[in-house]
């Protein structure tokens, strides 16, 4: 009997063991392929970088910054007029 319970105990060692490996394998896998998806993303992003549309972007830096002044500005309006809508609703309410 004790024969049969050191071998039956050597067995679920080994089974932990091949499970342990077989999990952190998939596991190495699973991050490798991750990897793989996220150098094909960036690969994605570069493809249309600095194209709008699919057609490239003529504009200058300068131009940029311009339109992203206007942006702020539009926002900074926007902000402006939800305070007055907002003022207004309390005032009738």
């Amino acid at each position: 009997y004790v024969q049969r319970h050191i071998r039956a105990v050597r067995k679920a060692r080994a089974q932990r063991e091949i499970r342990r490996f077989d999990t952190s394998e998939a596991f190495v896998r699973f991050d490798t392929f991750e990897g793989r998806l996220d150098v094909a993303e960036a690969h994605v992003e570069l493809v249309n970088y600095g194209r709008r549309n699919g057609y490239p972007t003529t504009k200058s830096l300068e131009g940029q910054f311009e339109e992203m002044e206007r942006d702020e500005q539009i926002e900074e309006e926007l902000k402006k007029l939800k305070k007055q809508r907002t003022e207004a609703q309390l005032v009738h309410a």
